[in-house]
């Protein structure tokens, strides 16, 4: 559901109009991938520090390893998030989504696609949770489904106005 909502940094022009009955092709439809795991809970040693260091990892390890994909990459780069009280979570963001280019898109589109905001939050993930999913966007009007329509919902309250005439 929160999938669907997430503004894309593009112009909707440059993509073709898709009808249920057609195919999907690099031409009316964006592809996003997503792999995140959110790892066990780091032990601490005798000075309160993580034992377990998460290790730098670049694009050329990544360029150079068929096992990994820029989805990987991203999700490795991130740590969860450990607040007292509150259990140990990673948050998923829609800035972890990662553009996996269709065809000819990626000379169509060489600054890439990405959302409009990096930091629309997606889900949260306890400890040994994944999350691994393929997206496919097409482009669509407010007629077909309201998450297509670009206005917010719009609530109003009758405020009654009481005039006394004798006292």
């Amino acid at each position: 559901h929160r999938l669907g909502l997430i503004p894309l940094d593009i112009d909707a022009r440059l993509f073709d109009d898709i009808e249920d009955e057609d195919e999907a092709t690099d031409r009316n439809t964006v592809v996003f991938e997503l792999k995140v795991t959110c790892p066990a809970k780091p032990k601490k040693d005798e000075k309160g520090a993580d034992e377990i260091k998460v290790a730098e990892i670049d694009e050329e390890i990544v360029a150079n390893n068929p096992h990994l994909d820029r989805a990987t990459l991203a999700a490795a780069k991130k740590q969860a998030i450990e607040t007292p009280g509150r259990p140990y979570t990673k948050h998923v963001y829609s800035g972890d989504l990662t553009w996996v280019p269709q065809g000819d898109q990626e000379e169509r589109f060489p600054k890439g696609i990405k959302p409009v905001h990096d930091d629309i939050l997606i889900a949260k993930l306890r400890p040994g949770q994944t999350i691994e999913l393929e997206a496919h966007g097409r482009k669509g009007i407010g007629k077909d489904h309201a998450k297509y329509s670009p206005v917010a919902t719009a609530c109003y309250r009758l405020f009654t106005q009481v005039e006394l005439v004798e006292p």
